[in-house]
């Protein structure tokens, strides 16, 4: 089975025990801690339990008919990972606790308990415990996906950098040819000027056209440096259409 993914940290506590005396007892003394119980009878039970609902605890005796506890505690190791397991013994063995805690038991307690006030501190001690891992884990899946986000977010402003880049170049190069060949034109019309070829009302036709497209091209135009450019040009033709007037 795979483990139920939960975005959010349970306040439940299954209790296994094959004694009802004991289950009794255990509901009592940690309802009053304000903790919600749940029991089951066999680790068989039990299991179904943790299939059908996330608890904060589980506290299971080792001993129990069927499927012990420590088996238990495997699979609900892997059902409900920030599960908190606390294992109850009556026939305590350094082996017994070893084999608990190596399958990530919080803590255990020995029966008869020495208080029952204690197990339910053993209880909220191990919820307390795993609800920081889980807020824990949590915050630091909220951070990989910020990253992730923030990642995909310079992507897309690296492409728009460089669309803007391109058709900066294009618009340039454009401006560029426009200016070059208003330089031509008025470089012609002073040389007609001065040489006084195609007469003055030629000249002057050629020069009221320049300084029209030039003018239009200047209103188009949002670059500062361009449109200076082009202003200068500008004047240059309107000096020319003074020496024609």
């Amino acid at each position: 089975m795979s483990h139920v993914k939960v975005d959010w940290f349970p306040s439940g506590v299954l209790v296994v025990d094959d004694e009802p005396v004991i289950l009794q007892l255990l509901v009592h003394a940690l309802t009053d801690k304000g903790l919600q119980i749940k029991t089951a009878a066999t680790a068989e039970l039990g299991e179904e339990a943790l299939a059908q609902q996330n608890f904060a605890c589980l506290l299971v005796d080792k001993n129990l008919p069927g499927m012990d506890g420590l088996e238990l505690m495997r699979r609900t190791r892997k059902l409900q990972p920030h599960c908190a397991c606390v294992m109850m013994t009556g026939y305590s063995s350094v082996g017994s606790v070893v084999e608990a805690l190596r399958l990530g038991a919080a803590d255990y307690v020995e029966k008869p308990f020495p208080s029952l006030e204690l197990v339910a501190e053993k209880v909220e001690l191990a919820i307390s415990n795993s609800r920081n891992r889980f807020e824990r884990d949590q915050f630091l899946v909220r951070l990989r996906q910020f990253e992730a986000e923030l990642k995909q977010r310079d992507a897309k402003i690296g492409e728009q950098r460089t669309e803007i880049e391109i058709f900066n170049d294009i618009l340039e190069a454009r401006v560029a040819a426009a200016v070059g060949d208003l330089q031509q034109r008025c470089d012609m019309l002073g040389q007609q000027l001065a040489a006084n070829i195609g007469g003055e009302r030629a000249a002057k036709l050629s020069a009221e056209m320049i300084l029209s497209n030039t003018t239009t091209l200047e209103a188009k135009e949002e670059a500062a440096p361009v449109r200076g450019e082009i202003a200068r040009l500008a004047r240059q033709l309107e000096d020319h259409l003074t020496l024609l007037r």
